[in-house]
């Protein structure tokens, strides 16, 4: 057997066909192969922007040594969790209810020849570090040894987390609506806001598009939020979680202060951030929001952008390391200002954008080097030529690698935004309309609603619940927008399908064919 993942479209997947491990993707061949070989199953989750994906991958997955074992004693399988979120729903639940805590990417799940898991990781360093106990070689080789010395306790072990696993109800807390909901919710965010640099958590800090919405939502039935909507927006574009010089978010916030983020940028962030700050817009008639949503449409524009539909995800990391694309050295970017700027400005500017000589992101290797960020509400004289000059910087360098994957519930919540813009920007509308007709072209065939493709392929999952949910939104807000009612009746039709294939006695389900997961009430 060979690694047979060159055969994919994955671009994920792709990047581990040259591996030496003997991966297989995920389906019939290579549980079959499992079952008949009775070999564990390695089955490793991950996608192609992930940051820890690509350590694991040069640390493990390239090393010979590892791939001896996992080809000897291992049926290893990969998947695109952009590809199968229903794969990574039900694996990360296993994940939860073994380290009793959320999971993350990649994951790594061991599992019997018949599928059941019995031992969940997310990143596995290959020798121990980090605090952790055995590295990757150490645990493929007790697993492989416990395998075939001591099989029927470790397959009792498995029969019961599957027993387990099947009976845990994701939304089991979930009951009635009581009639103070608001009080309640403002009272548990107010304990959770960050009142120095907004947000709702510490490190690491991720843009909670959902509480930001519900704020704008209750704000508008009249209720006081304070100033944590706006101190939360204003913070998070300040730079670093926001990327000053091409635009767009990045995934996350490593720290308190939204300024050194993984330097990955996705579809869905940037689509659902966009649709606050225009709410937001519409809520507050302040300039800043929309600026900023014209800012995220131009970076989605000119990076993520192929015949009208949007790209899943951009890099963190470059050929150099991680975030190097996106970071500068002080005397780099002296020297390019001092071409454009009066030398006694230079200094003052340099100050403003916080470029330091002692910097603010340090790589594991190499001198430190300086992430972007202003603090200010009001533009200094030079700033439009400064960044226009650092983005000069950048154009010099190769930019990190993009999936080309197609979604149809990411593009479906980037169409939605534009079409909200639309409402005050008459320009955005026809790129809306252009993007909504182009994704039902490509997704939505002989009746069939399609998850994702790749650019130019014909696709080939088919749709899950969340791609029914946020393209039916889209439609009702292009229908409301320019009153076509084909939109409507599109909408209408997808809602019924919807029903049909996921709503059962026992609630909505994520997916139906071979792999049945129960849908999440929140993500």
């Amino acid at each position: 057997m060979k690694n047979l993942l060159k055969h994919e479209d994955s671009p994920y997947l792709k990047q581990h066909s040259d591996n030496p491990v003997h991966w297989m993707p995920w389906g019939k061949k290579s549980l079959k192969k499992a079952k008949q070989s009775k070999k564990p199953i390695f089955l490793s989750i991950g996608y192609s922007s992930c940051h820890w994906c690509h350590v694991m991958e040069e640390e493990s997955f390239e090393n010979e040594n590892v791939a001896k074992i996992l080809n000897k004693y291992f049926i290893s399988i990969k998947v695109d969790k952009e590809e199968r979120p229903d794969l990574d729903q039900y694996y990360q639940k296993v994940y939860r209810l073994l380290q009793k805590k959320s999971g993350g990417w990649p994951l790594s799940i061991f599992m019997t020849h018949d599928k059941k898991p019995f031992y969940a990781a997310t990143y596995i360093p290959l020798h121990p570090k980090y605090g952790a106990s055995h590295g990757f070689l150490d645990i493929l080789t007790i697993i492989s040894n416990k395998y075939k010395t001591n099989f029927d306790t470790l397959n009792k072990s498995a029969n019961e987390i599957e027993k387990v696993t099947s009976k845990i109800d994701i939304n089991q807390n979930i009951k009635t609506i009581p009639q103070n909901i608001i009080t309640i919710y403002k009272k548990s965010i107010e304990l959770e806001y960050d009142t120095d640099y907004g947000g709702f958590s510490d490190a690491p800090k991720f843009p909670k598009t959902a509480t930001l919405n519900a704020l704008i939502t209750i704000s508008k039935l009249g209720e006081d939020i304070g100033d944590m909507l706006d101190n939360t927006l204003f913070m998070m574009t300040t730079g670093g979680l926001y990327d000053l010089v091409d635009g767009g978010f990045c995934r996350y916030s490593t720290d308190r202060k939204w300024l050194v983020p993984h330097f990955e940028k996705m579809a869905y962030d940037n689509g659902l951030l966009l649709e606050v700050f225009i709410r937001a817009f519409y809520l507050t008639k302040k300039q800043r929001y929309l600026i900023f949503a014209n800012h995220i449409i131009e970076f989605l524009r000119q990076k993520m952008m192929y015949k009208e539909l949007f790209y899943s995800a951009s890099d963190a990391d470059s050929k150099d390391g991680e975030g190097e694309y996106f970071v500068y050295t002080y005397k780099e970017a002296k020297k390019a200002l001092l071409k454009e700027i009066p030398k006694d400005s230079v200094d003052l500017v340099l100050a403003y954008l916080n470029i330091t000589e002692d910097g603010s992101f340090n790589p594991e290797y190499g001198e430190s080097k300086n992430i972007v960020r202003y603090e200010e509400k009001v533009e200094f004289r030079y700033y439009k030529k400064a960044i226009r000059i650092l983005k000069g910087i950048r154009n010099s360098r190769e930019y990190p690698f993009i999936d080309t994957k197609i979604i149809t519930s990411w593009n479906s919540m980037i169409i939605k935004a534009l079409f909200k813009i639309s409402k005050n920007k008459k320009a955005q509308e026809e790129l809306a309309i252009k993007s909504l007709n182009k994704l039902i072209l490509v997704m939505y065939k002989n009746n069939i609603l399609y998850h994702s493709t790749i650019a130019n392929k014909h696709p080939k999952i088919e749709a899950y619940l969340e791609d029914y949910a946020y393209l039916i939104s889209a439609l009702l807000e292009a229908n409301q927008t320019t009153l076509d009612n084909r939109y409507l009746v599109l909408a209408n039709k997808l809602a019924q399908d919807a029903i049909k294939k996921f709503y059962t006695e026992n609630g909505w389900n994520f997916s139906d064919k071979e792999f049945v997961v129960q849908a999440e009430t929140f993500d």
